[in-house]
């Protein structure tokens, strides 16, 4: 777990816009721990040794910064996949890279 919390700090430290006409570094892309309560509609669409994959929707969606309104937004209800690792303590290291 300790490896999976370093990795989204330093993600979230990481992702900046790289925009010429933007007059701040602002993050283009929130790297975010979703918990399971935001998570809906699950449905299994591959599954190997080593992995299971789902889509889901998140309700809150993920966040992303509005130049025009020059705030974050969420986008609701976002579509998204969900890999769920067998054996995670063999992968951890794999799908870190993966990210």
């Amino acid at each position: 777990m300790k490896k999976i919390n370093n990795f989204i700090q330093e993600m979230q430290l990481n992702v900046f816009i790289q925009e010429e006409n933007i007059d701040y570094n602002c993050p283009n892309t929130v790297f975010e721990w979703v918990p399971y309560n935001q998570l809906s509609n699950f449905k299994k669409i591959n599954k190997s040794n080593s992995v299971t994959v789902y889509s889901a929707e998140w309700k809150d969606g993920s966040l992303h910064y509005n130049r025009d309104k020059r705030k974050y937004i969420r986008q609701s209800c976002k579509k998204i996949a969900i890999k769920c690792l067998h054996n995670s303590q063999n992968t951890i290291n794999e799908f870190l890279n993966e990210v």
